[in-house]
C-alpha cells in the first residue's frame, strides 16, 4: 500500500454499495470490529450514527483523524451535525462539502469544509456516449416508502410518467440493485437526470455526468452538468418550467459534448493528494 495518512473506511451499513466502490478506487481497507483501531486515520463514508447503534459504537469508539463524507439528506441531521461539533473540539475532523444546502448546516454549526469533490469509484466502467432520448429520476428503491416520499415519487414522478409515458425510466422498478452495466445501458439511454433533492442522488448525478449528460437540480453547486431546476418540484410544483426544459435536452438527442465531460471530470480531484494531513492543513 503506498504511503498515505489515510488508507482505511468505515461506512455505512446503507452505503456498502459505494463503499465498495470506493474503496477499490482509492485502494482502502474497510475498518470494522474485527480490525477495528482507533487511533489509525480513517475516512467515514455516511454519518447515520442516529439510526444504527452499532454504527454509532463504532465511529465513537474511533479517537484518530476522520474524513466526514456525507451520505446525502438522510444524515446530515441536526443530531449528526451536532455530533461532529463537540466531536471535532477535541479530535482532527474534516468534512467534504461543496452542495449549498449542506454548506449552509455546516455553517450553522460553524463547521468548517473544504469545498471539493471526490470520485466514489473508477468512471472508465462509463465511457461518453451519445445523448439517447429518455429520462432519468431517482427515486432509490420503490418497495422502500420512506424513499419514494423523499424523492417525491407522487407530486414529481408520477406526473412525469404521465407527460412523458415511457420515456421516463427509475431503477429498480422491482427494488433488485442494478449492476453497473445494467445501469451504464440504462443511462446511456437516456439525455438528462432530474434530481429533485439537492442532497441526494448525487451518485447518479456524477454517473451520468461521465457519460455527458446533464442533471436538472435546484439549489446545486453550479458546475457545467448542472442544469438549475425550478424550486419545490419535489412538491409537484412548477412542473411547466421542468418539462421546457426536459424538452429542450431532449432535441439534443443523438449529440456526444466531449468538452463537457472534460469539464466534468475537472470538478473531482484525482490524485491522492486529499488522503494526506498536508491537504486538510492547507484548505481548513
Amino acid at each position: 500500500m503506498k504511503k498515505r495518512d489515510f488508507n482505511h473506511i468505515i461506512i455505512s451499513p446503507y452505503l456498502k454499495m459505494f463503499g465498495q466502490q470506493m474503496i477499490e478506487r482509492w485502494n482502502l481497507t474497510e475498518m470494522t470490529v474485527h480490525n477495528f483501531n482507533p487511533q489509525t486515520p480513517v475516512i467515514v463514508l455516511g454519518m447515520h450514527i442516529h439510526k444504527i447503534p452499532s454504527y454509532k459504537k463504532l465511529i465513537h469508539n474511533h479517537k484518530g483523524p476522520q474524513i466526514i463524507f456525507f451520505g446525502g439528506s438522510g444524515d446530515a441531521v441536526p443530531v449528526n451535525l451536532s455530533y461532529i461539533k463537540h466531536r471535532r473540539e477535541s479530535l482532527p475532523t474534516y468534512i467534504f462539502a461543496k452542495t449549498k444546502v449542506l454548506q449552509v448546516l455546516l455553517k450553522k454549526y460553524n463547521l468548517p469544509f473544504t469545498s471539493a469533490y471526490i470520485p466514489f469509484k473508477d468512471y472508465s466502467i462509463f465511457p461518453p456516449t451519445p445523448l439517447g432520448k429518455k429520462i432519468y429520476c431517482h427515486v432509490g428503491f420503490p418497495d422502500h416508502p420512506q424513499a419514494l416520499k423523499r424523492l417525491a415519487w407522487k407530486p414529481l414522478v408520477q406526473p412525469l410518467i404521465r407527460k412523458y409515458g415511457k420515456d421516463i425510466l427509475y431503477v429498480p422498478p422491482n427494488g433488485k440493485r442494478f449492476t453497473p452495466k445494467q445501469m451504464y445501458n440504462l443511462y446511456k439511454q437516456c439525455c438528462v437526470y432530474i434530481k429533485p433533492l439537492s442532497l441526494s442522488g448525487s451518485t447518479t448525478m456524477w454517473d451520468m455526468a461521465y457519460l455527458g449528460r446533464k442533471t436538472i437540480c435546484h439549489s446545486f453547486a453550479p458546475m457545467p452538468h448542472i442544469i438549475k431546476g425550478p424550486p419545490q418540484i419535489k412538491n409537484g410544483k412548477n412542473l411547466d418550467i421542468l418539462f421546457s426544459l426536459i424538452n429542450k435536452e431532449q432535441k439534443k438527442a443523438g449529440t456526444l459534448n466531449l468538452s463537457l465531460i472534460e469539464r466534468v471530470k475537472a470538478e473531482h480531484i484525482h490524485t491522492e493528494e486529499w488522503l494526506n494531513h498536508t491537504f486538510w492543513h492547507g484548505n481548513i
